[in-house]
């Protein structure tokens, strides 16, 4: 991935946009040396906004499931899945 000045990137767009577009090329945009945003492949976005979606989807799922449930109880059982998966190793 490319960094880009937020100025520089002002001036250029079009060649930036074109670059993503046609080149597949991912920017990240600077401000003082600080990444602020980015430009990325429309196509790019599209997926990145699916896994989103699909995430929480599952997080709607697994809250349905365990409403009721106390914060408890919930961290005793992530302790000991982790507690199983690491002795699995």
């Amino acid at each position: 991935m490319k960094s880009v000045d937020a100025v520089v990137l002002r001036k250029n767009l079009g060649q930036y946009v074109n670059e993503a577009y046609y080149r597949g090329d991912e920017f990240v945009i600077k401000r003082a040396g600080k990444p602020i945003a980015a430009l990325v492949p429309l196509e790019d976005l599209k997926g990145l906004i699916a896994l989103k979606n699909q995430g929480l989807k599952t997080l709607r799922r697994i809250w349905a499931t365990n409403k009721g449930v106390s914060l408890e109880a919930v961290q005793k059982d992530v302790a000991q899945a982790i507690q199983v998966v690491r002795r699995r190793r």
